[in-house]
């Protein structure tokens, strides 16, 4: 329901800042056991959390999402079968902006470490966990700032989980 619709080139972003705080404020108190288990850390408008593990020898592991979303395309709202930002909920489907690409990894992986911290867990390694504020249109005040932050840190993953594609030298076929 957070419009936080990444427009490009600095349009909107008044906008899509005030939801995303909306959005993190929303986090907060829908995953008090979580923010109380890791570190929560405000990097431009993007969330990099630390779990920290029971194993310090271990190297943590990184699962990344973002909280922005595609713009829909004007004039299209009249089609839309549910409102863009709606969260309706029918026959077992989230319908709205974000729900597959890619709020709706954030919140999987965030409901998981709710009930795993809810039950006392602790890791064995550190989990950081990335939400970056402006990957569709290419990251860079979100996840590449944090990438760059963790360098700053000397921190070295064992791992990193991301929704992206492929990294490869040629596109699919036909694109």
């Amino acid at each position: 329901r957070f419009q936080t619709v990444s427009y490009g080139g600095g349009a909107h972003e008044a906008e899509k800042d005030a939801a995303l705080t909306a959005m993190r404020a929303w986090l907060a108190t829908t995953y008090p056991k979580f923010h109380a288990a890791a570190k929560r850390e405000l990097i431009g408008q993007s969330l990099l959390f630390t779990w920290k593990g029971r194993n310090p020898k271990l190297a943590p592991i990184l699962l990344m999402a973002h909280m922005d979303v595609v713009p829909i395309v004007p004039g299209t709202a009249k089609d839309w079968v549910h409102p863009p930002f709606s969260g309706d909920i029918e026959g077992g489907y989230v319908w709205g902006r974000g729900s597959i690409d890619d709020k709706g990894s954030l919140i999987a992986i965030l409901e998981a470490c709710e009930r795993l911290a809810a039950q006392g867990f602790t890791p064995e390694r550190t989990v950081m966990i990335a939400a970056g504020q402006d990957e569709e249109v290419g990251g860079a005040q979100g996840n590449a700032v944090i990438a760059k932050t963790l360098a700053k840190c000397d921190v070295h993953l064992a791992w990193v989980l991301g929704g992206g594609g492929a990294i490869m030298d040629e596109p699919f076929p036909v694109v």
